[in-house]
């Protein structure tokens, strides 16, 4: 027999009883007993199955996925063979005397489910209104009848425990939702007002002032209700709040319902997204031009997604709920089409194999696979890049799984439904839980850059499994599925579990590597790159483990090229720091810079003065002292050295050492420029920026930001000579390098008569016994010395190069 609550009351208490391999309760027999004394097979486990799908039964029953007191009890059974039913119906009516109330309301949910469900079609064909209102429409329903679920009428059972009269809760059910949807009939199309639809916005007013808290319907006939355009602003007009008042607010208001007219999609799309739409993100009311623009990137979207239906009906669904997600944002054109695409040419045929008797390994193959094509997609289609935020990503993301999703047929997404709501999968989630309880300290022999991404892992398939589960539920028109219980009776890892857990740490690998490919792809576009291509990503792979912090494609960037640069911009700011110590202002590259126009951000959005070096020094000084009246010929030679320092890094030539310094970090021998490249002097242009900042450590920040285009590329092999390439193809490079006190003090201390010398000057030349030699920075560092050698972080790097044809 199944384990039901009526067959877990039903075991005879002297008999012993354990759980087949098709699910089965079966009385344990001699064999059995034999065989769980001895330990043979998977004796043993049978009646761990057996105590952890009773958990499992009994806690639906009562809508809960956790309950601490059954899984104490059940986790105190002797577990080394068969249990008696004895026991296991002890605790059962323990549980239901104990969670009666929970028990009957979960029995009078799902009855009232059913009707709603019903009704919710019948109201949706009746008004001729779109299936897009089924969630407003169930939510309302479920509002009114919810004073008949919480308090059921209720009838003995033969037990003597009140459990719920289904008959009578149905009889109240049917007339009283019969009446509610003739009152929702009456107001759809009704000309007294002004043929109104059931949309979500108006659904969403009537719940909010047609009924009162409990469900009670508080108006009698639907003259005593707004019109579809005054529910319509009510309901713009709450969702902007305490800000709203006419002249902020009202020409948009009027501009956004009469767009909403046109279209009942996007009339739900513009609703969903409300105060986003109205209001900027500092809550101050939008321009017209602007709300312009966010609807009509909205219209471009909707028409894209409609398009796309002529070749999948489903996905109008799909897209039209990731639009409600957004919240007023847009994707660029072609974009949907794009993760559309990507997602139908996705092999699925982990997910396509599970069933209810998958095992856990199975299982999480499945799991895993969804997870990754999710975040492959999102990453090689740029999204990751437009979609900053964590939250703006996941709109996209469950488009992307609703597409997913929609290639099973209706039987494999009830075979993977049955795999994750199966026994292995409850079990699979303690071996996940195992290894996040364990932590760190089971990850021996592990680079310690890699722990956090592996111990990301287990959340993550947590995660995937509930929403993929949500997912299907949804798609088969089920109610959501609630989380997994906690398994009872977990000893050791098995052999499976084991080969989960070395699949995990060979996924962490992978991910490293599809992170540094789409990141490395990204950046340097061009066939002339393919060689640079697969070095930097080998060099990447190679520094991961060597990351501090995030093992993000950028901080393994940063960690490739951070001795070079730290190295050249060593050497190139002393001999700037030396020659501005020596030399009047004018005669310093700060000020030749400074005359040229070169921009230099400050913080509040403020930025140095140009054509005025002597009052741009005072303003380097007023950041340094934090002071908006010092003077630098007021400081004392401390300070003027922390500000001299920062003019020499305030310079174009900083900004070409860095990029010369990463330039040659990501060629094979660390020698060599990037990419030679040149143009006319219309063509060849140069965009140089800098500022300066704090950062959390309060440390001073120096930023950078480098653009060229160029015309004329090298190229090496049959040519060996400059090649014509499009004017558009460009180098781009972004820094932040952090300078701490203890630099700055050192650099004010250090004796720099003899700075530098000629193996210095040699090696950074280029010349005489160091001419063309390998790592030529390592022996610049080398040279430099404890003496001239100074810390300066490089916080963040970034490198763009296309060459276009």
């Amino acid at each position: 027999m199944n384990v039901t609550l009526n067959n877990i009351a039903n075991l005879q208490s002297d008999s012993t009883y354990y759980l087949s391999d098709s699910g089965q309760i079966k009385k344990a027999g001699l064999i059995h007993r034999l065989k769980c004394f001895f330990n043979i097979g998977h004796s043993k486990q049978r009646v761990v199955n057996l105590i952890n799908e009773i958990q499992k039964t009994l806690l639906e029953s009562a809508g809960l996925f956790r309950n601490q007191s059954l899984n104490q009890q059940l986790s105190e059974l002797n577990m080394t063979k068969a249990v008696k039913g004895e026991l296991l119906k002890n605790i059962a009516n323990q549980f239901k005397t104990t969670n009666s109330k929970q028990i009957n309301e979960k029995t009078a949910t799902t009855i009232a489910n059913a009707y709603i469900n019903k009704y919710v079609v019948d109201i949706q064909a009746k008004s001729n209104s779109s299936s897009r209102n089924t969630e407003s429409l169930r939510s309302l329903l479920e509002k009114t009848v919810s004073r008949f679920v919480k308090n059921p009428p209720l009838m003995p059972d033969k037990h003597g425990n009140n459990v719920v009269d289904e008959d009578a809760l149905k009889t109240k059910l049917q007339e009283h939702l019969y009446k509610e949807s003739k009152f929702l009939f009456e107001i759809s199309g009704s000309s007294a007002l002004e043929k109104t639809k059931l949309t979500n916005s108006y659904i969403s007013y009537l719940k909010d002032n047609a009924y009162d808290i409990q469900g009670n319907r508080i108006v009698d006939t639907i003259t005593d209700l707004k019109t579809q355009y005054e529910a319509d602003k009510a309901v713009l007009i709450k969702s902007i709040g305490p800000l709203y008042t006419p002249e902020k607010f009202d020409a948009g208001i009027n501009y956004l319902l009469e767009q909403a007219k046109s279209n009942d999609d996007l009339h739900d799309i513009l609703f969903a997204s409300g105060i986003k739409l109205l209001a900027d993100g500092s809550s101050k009311p939008r321009s017209l031009e602007s709300l312009k623009k966010k609807i009509d990137g909205i219209k471009a979207n909707l028409a894209e997604i409609k398009k796309l239906a002529h070749q999948n009906k489903t996905v109008s669904d799909f897209g039209f709920n990731a639009l409600k997600g957004m919240e007023g944002k847009s994707l660029p054109d072609g974009f949907f089409t794009k993760l559309y695409k990507a997602a139908m040419d996705q092999n699925l045929d982990d997910l396509f194999k599970l069933n209810a008797n998958s095992s856990e390994l199975e299982i999480h193959k499945g799991l895993t696979g969804y997870r990754q094509m999710t975040a492959k997609i999102m990453s090689d289609s740029g999204a990751n890049e437009i979609l900053a935020d964590e939250e703006e990503k996941i709109p996209c993301k469950q488009f992307i799984s609703d597409v997913l999703v929609s290639r099973l047929t209706p039987e494999q997404k009830n075979n993977v439904k049955q795999a994750l709501t199966s026994l292995n999968s409850v079990r699979l989630n303690a071996v996940y839980n195992e290894i996040l309880d364990v932590g760190d300290a089971g990850l021996v022999g592990m680079p310690n850059s890699y722990k956090s991404l592996f111990t990301s892992i287990p959340v993550q398939c947590q995660r995937s499994s509930d929403a993929l589960l949500q997912k299907i539920c949804r798609q088969m028109g089920l109610d959501d599925p609630k989380k997994l219980p906690d398994y009872v009776g977990f000893d050791q890892f098995s052999k499976e579990e084991s080969a989960i857990y070395n699949d995990m740490k060979l996924t962490v690998v992978n991910e490293i590597k599809e992170r540094i490919d789409s990141y490395v792809d990204n950046k340097f576009k061009g066939d002339e790159f393919t060689d640079l291509r697969k070095t930097l990503k080998d060099k990447m792979f190679a520094n991961s483990s060597k990351v501090e912090g995030s093992l993000l494609p950028r901080n393994m960037f940063v960690s490739v090229i951070q001795s070079d640069v730290k190295t050249m911009l060593n050497y190139s700011l002393l001999c700037d720091f030396k020659k501005s110590k020596a030399n009047e202002l004018k005669d310093t590259t700060f000020a030749q810079d400074n005359m040229r126009d070169f921009k230099v951000n400050l913080p509040g959005g403020k930025t140095l003065t140009t054509q005025d070096p002597e009052k741009a020094r005072d303003e380097i000084a007023q950041f340094v002292t934090k002071n908006p009246q010092s003077k630098f010929a007021d400081l004392d030679n401390k300070t003027k050295d922390k500000v001299l320092v920062l003019m020499s890094m305030l310079s174009q030539v900083s900004i070409l050492s860095m990029n010369k310094a990463q330039w040659m970090a990501l060629t094979p021998n660390r020698n060599n420029e990037l990419i030679p490249s040149t143009g006319s002097k219309n063509e060849l242009k140069e965009d140089f920026e800098m500022g300066l900042g704090y950062d959390d450590y309060g440390n001073i920040t120096v930023s950078s930001s480098y653009k060229r285009n160029f015309s004329m590329v090298y190229v090496e092999g049959v040519h060996n000579d400059y090649q014509k390439c499009s004017p558009q193809s460009n180098i781009s490079s972004k820094f932040e390098i952090a300078i701490s006190d203890q630099t700055f003090e050192k650099i004010s201390n250090m004796n720099l008569e003899v700075y530098p010398t000629d193996d210095i000057e040699n090696v950074s030349a280029n010349r005489g016994e160091y001419k063309n030699i390998n790592n030529p920075n390592d022996v610049l560092a080398q040279k430099l010395g404890p003496d001239f050698s100074i810390d300066l972080r490089v916080k963040y790097a970034s490198l763009n190069c296309e060459i276009k044809h």
